[in-house]
C-alpha cells in the first residue's frame, strides 16, 4: 500500500503506510533470506523520504536497507544505489552523482537489467546537464528514451520526456519543450502520478505564459492548483501562485500580480 501511495504522489500517507509496515516486521524473527521484507520497507521509505526533501532520512533509510539485505539482488542494489545518487544529485554534487550513475549504467548493462539501465542512463544525463555538459546530456536522454519506448517502460518514458522538456526549455527551443512536457502529462495521467502531473501542468503554465498563451497557461494552472489543493502541499500552492503573478503581470494587472506574489511568499516552505 505505501509503494502504490508513493507512485500517485500521496507521500504523506505513504510514509504513515511504510512506518507501519516497518513496525509490524520488528515485532517478527529475524528472517535469513536474500532480500528481507524489512530491506524493501526501507528501500521505499528512502525514496518517499527523498521525494519530500528529507535528503539526511532518505540516505539513513537507503544505507540501512543496504544494510539489511546484503546478498540482495543486483536488481534491488541498483535501486537502492540510485536514491544515493539522487541524494547526492540533490545536495548539488553533481560530479559525484554522475560518477554514480554511471557506475550504476554499467552495473545494469553488464547484468542485463534494461529497466535499470535506462534508469541510470536518464539520470546520468542530468547529472552532465547540471555539469554544463549539454550535448552530452541531450543524447543521454534522448537515448534513455528511445530505450524506455523499446521495452515498454512508460514510467521512465515519462520521465524522460519531462527531463527532456526542461533542458528544451533551458535551451529556449520552446515548441520542443511544451511538445515534450504535453507527451509527458499524457503518460503521468495514464499512471496516475499525481505529484508529477502538478509538476508537469506548472511547467506548462509557465512556458505558456513565455509565448503569451495566457488562456492555455491558466488552464494548466488550475490543473495544477487543483491537485496542489487535493494533495495539501504548500509547495505546490506556492508555485501556482508564482505562476499565477507572472500571467496577471503579463496581462497588465500589476495589482494582481503583487498579490499572487506575496501569497506565495507566505505559501513557500522556506518560510520556517
Amino acid at each position: 500500500i505505501g509503494e502504490l501511495l508513493a507512485a500517485r504522489g500521496d507521500h504523506r500517507a505513504a510514509l504513515d503506510a511504510l512506518e507501519e509496515a516497518l513496525g509490524a516486521l520488528a515485532a517478527l524473527p529475524d528472517e535469513s533470506e536474500a532480500l528481507p521484507e524489512r530491506a524493501l520497507v526501507l528501500a521505499a521509505m528512502a525514496e518517499v523520504a527523498y521525494a519530500q526533501g528529507d535528503l539526511e532520512s532518505a540516505q539513513r533509510f537507503a544505507d540501512d536497507s543496504l544494510g539489511a539485505a546484503p546478498q540482495a539482488p543486483m536488481a534491488f542494489h541498483l535501486r537502492v544505489a540510485n536514491t544515493l545518487a539522487k541524494v547526492s544529485f540533490a545536495r548539488e554534487r553533481f560530479e559525484d552523482a554522475e560518477a554514480r550513475f554511471l557506475h550504476n549504467l554499467r552495473l545494469a548493462e553488464e547484468h542485463g537489467l534494461d529497466h535499470e539501465a535506462v534508469l541510470a542512463r536518464m539520470n546520468a544525463g542530468l547529472a552532465k546537464h547540471r555539469r554544463g555538459q549539454a550535448d552530452e546530456a541531450r543524447d543521454m536522454l534522448e537515448r534513455a528514451l528511445s530505450s524506455a519506448r523499446a521495452i515498454g517502460d512508460l514510467h521512465n518514458e515519462a520521465f524522460a520526456l519531462l527531463n527532456l522538456g526542461t533542458i528544451y526549455q533551458r535551451t529556449d527551443e520552446t515548441g520542443r519543450a511544451l511538445d515534450s512536457y504535453r507527451a509527458a502529462l499524457t503518460r503521468f495521467s495514464r499512471l496516475g502520478n499525481r505529484a508529477e502531473v502538478r509538476r508537469v501542468t506548472w511547467n506548462l503554465a509557465n512556458l505558456s505564459c513565455a509565448v503569451g498563451d495566457y488562456t492555455g497557461a491558466q488552464n494548466y494552472l488550475e490543473q495544477s492548483r487543483h491537485l496542489s489543493e487535493a494533495d495539501d502541499t504548500d509547495r505546490g500552492r506556492a508555485f501556482v501562485h508564482f505562476t499565477e503573478g507572472d500571467i496577471a503581470y503579463n496581462q497588465g494587472q500589476p495589482a494582481a500580480a503583487l498579490a499572487c506574489s506575496a501569497e506565495r511568499i507566505w505559501r513557500s516552505p522556506r518560510r520556517w
